[in-house]
């Protein structure tokens, strides 16, 4: 009965509670007003930094303008330079400079120098300036008269006045010749005047077959201040220079040597020297860049003189000349000469 009475009433009356869980049941179901004034206040805040933020960015960009260097803003009153657009059309690539092929200028042909007389001793002839169809007047003879040119050269020197030889007893020589080089060289030398023809024809000849001769000079180009002619002679062939003429006596003796009278020649002497014979058989000589040149005498060894030189068969075979290397003490190989009337 009691249970039924409690249905009955509950069915009719709600219980205080029951109402209390609803009102709870709704409240939650909705924000509280808390959080939408929250939404309401970072809405509102985030309106003023968006305008706050672009307040700055304009501020900065009107100080980057100002501060822009004067020379990137266009000048005052001055029109701005439109922009242009380069299309890779508007591009244009420059073309390659065309080769140019140097034409080859002609070099000038040298004038034959057919004058001897006016080229000085030692002079060597260029490509083009030795006229070879004119090689004949390229050997000069030439008498020495006092006051000359050539006199004041060997006056008092390799020539002073004596009783034995005068000037008109001597010729000056102006020849051409091959030097060690293979080049043509003017040379110059005094010889007796009854030999000048021969000399000249000798020269001649060794020109033809191009025999090398390292350089001719008169001796007086090597006279010393000792005044004696030993020592012109000494340093002469130190420097293996061909010479003739000089008035002086034998090596080592008092009897005027044919040098004195024109009529020897000294040819190439360093590697042909002149050495006398010691006590022990062995030749000795006084010029050190001789010495290699004594007992190696061979054709192979270039400018020395044997019997198969061309020298040799030149001087001796053909115009009759006595060879110093034929001599036993001394011996010596440079040497050539012929005795006059």
């Amino acid at each position: 009965m009691q249970n039924r009475d409690r249905l009955r009433y509950a069915g009719q009356k709600k219980s205080p509670w029951e109402d209390e869980l609803k009102k709870k049941n709704h409240k939650s179901s909705l924000p509280p007003a808390g959080i939408w004034a929250g939404v309401v206040l970072v809405f509102l805040i985030g309106i003023l930094l968006g305008f706050l933020l672009g307040r700055r960015t304009g501020t900065d960009r009107r100080a980057e303008t100002e501060s822009a260097p004067a020379s990137a803003s266009p000048t005052e009153g001055a029109s701005e330079i439109p922009s242009v657009t380069v299309t890779p059309e508007a591009v244009v690539t420059a073309s390659p400079t065309p080769e140019v092929t140097a034409v080859p200028t002609e070099e000038p042909i040298p004038t034959p120098l057919t004058d001897i007389t006016a080229l000085p001793a030692g002079y060597v002839f260029a490509d083009g300036e030795f006229d070879f169809g004119a090689v004949e007047g390229y050997f000069v003879s030439r008498e020495i008269t006092p006051g000359d040119g050539i006199f004041e050269r060997i006056n008092g020197k390799s020539y002073y006045e004596n009783d034995n030889v005068a000037l008109s007893d001597l010729r000056y020589l102006m020849v051409p010749h091959y030097n060690f080089d293979g080049k043509i060289q003017v040379g110059e030398i005094i010889v007796n005047t009854r030999l000048a023809e021969e000399f000249l024809q000798i020269f001649r000849e060794l020109f033809d077959i191009q025999y090398q001769i390292r350089s001719m000079y008169l001796i007086d180009n090597y006279w010393q201040p000792s005044g004696d002619p030993d020592d012109a002679d000494t340093a002469s062939i130190d420097a293996d220079n061909t010479s003739a003429f000089s008035y002086r006596v034998i090596t080592y003796g008092t009897t005027l040597s044919r040098h004195a009278y024109g009529c020897a020649i000294d040819l190439n002497p360093l590697e042909n020297p002149y050495a006398t014979l010691g006590e022990d058989g062995s030749y000795y000589t006084i010029h050190e860049g001789s010495r290699q040149y004594l007992y190696n005498r061979t054709t192979e060894m270039p400018h020395v003189i044997t019997y198969e030189d061309p020298a040799y068969q030149i001087f001796t075979v053909e115009h009759g000349f006595t060879w110093g290397g034929d001599w036993g003490n001394p011996v010596d190989y440079q040497h050539f000469e012929k005795m006059v009337q």
